[in-house]
């Protein structure tokens, strides 16, 4: 690679030495140039001619740098689809896979679907019963409630008229026997 650049190098040197003795032996060529133009009647040939010559080395230039750039975006695609089909081969049984547990979720998810309307059903028809109970029961429930506290109302009168009936009978044992006192001071409550 060194040795192609240093004759690149060497050819260069030789053709700016070439251009440098032409243009010593030809003297003043653009001044021959432009008299002759005049006499022929086409002024500013050669200004034209080097301007499309500039043009079309740019032209090449810019045609040079898209090739250029054509390769390296032709090398880049390659490259991304090299590894997109690695990527693919490599995802493959992974792909494979979750397609059939996308499969077995579906069916999963059917049948989950179907038992839980079942199951909604369900339950709305025992909510729907359990407020009717409930309704049913409200009343029964506050007389329910209004029996067991007069039952216990009636207990705890039951067991004061009790008390007073062995109060009593005592204050009639004491009242009957002249003998018997409750205390000392007093014969009866």
């Amino acid at each position: 690679m060194m040795k192609q650049l240093d004759e690149v190098k060497a050819e260069c040197t030789v053709l700016n030495r070439t251009v440098q003795i032409l243009k010593s032996r030809a003297g003043n060529v653009d001044e021959f140039l432009k008299d002759l133009e005049k006499k022929r009647g086409i002024t500013g040939y050669t200004s034209v001619e080097e301007q499309i010559q500039g043009v079309s080395e740019l032209k090449e230039q810019l045609d040079n740098n898209k090739s250029a750039s054509l390769q390296e975006l032709t090398a880049l695609v390659q490259q991304i689809e090299s590894d997109v089909k690695e990527k693919k081969t490599k995802l493959a049984p992974g792909i494979k896979k979750l397609r059939t547990l996308r499969q077995r979720m579906a069916e999963v998810e059917g049948v989950y679907v179907e038992q839980k309307r079942g199951y909604d059903e369900v339950v709305n028809t025992m909510e729907t019963e359990k407020e009717q109970i409930t309704k049913d029961m409200g009343s029964q429930f506050n007389e329910y409630k209004d029996a067991e506290s007069k039952f216990h109302s009636n207990n705890v009168q039951a067991d004061i008229f009790e008390t007073f009936q062995r109060r009593i009978k005592r204050e009639e044992g004491y009242m009957t026997n002249p003998d018997k006192k409750l205390y000392p001071e007093f014969k009866t409550f």
